[in-house]
């Protein structure tokens, strides 16, 4: 098996484990925008009723999501680079 061909084979293990560490932050960004817009203290989670919970969530759900984007980008990115290439 040649450097490119074990290359791809890397690039599809890391985008699968970037996929699978982007669902946290996207789970925990979804309830705090539910939270956001829900009715005050009628949150499906009682914490959810807590403004500094829900902007935790917030901040820490947008910034695992926007890691995951990049590294799903440039891997994405690294593989059709890869995929173009003779040989």
């Amino acid at each position: 098996m040649n450097n490119k061909q074990q290359r791809l084979k890397a690039i599809e293990k890391e985008l699968v484990i970037a996929g699978i560490l982007d669902v946290p932050g996207t789970l925990l960004f979804a309830a705090g925008l539910y939270a956001t817009f829900s009715p005050d203290g009628v949150a499906f989670l009682p914490v959810l009723n807590n403004p500094a919970v829900v902007t935790s969530c917030l901040v820490l759900g947008g910034g695992m999501m926007l890691w995951g984007g990049y590294k799903l980008f440039t891997l994405l990115r690294e593989k059709a680079q890869l995929l173009k290439m003779p040989g």
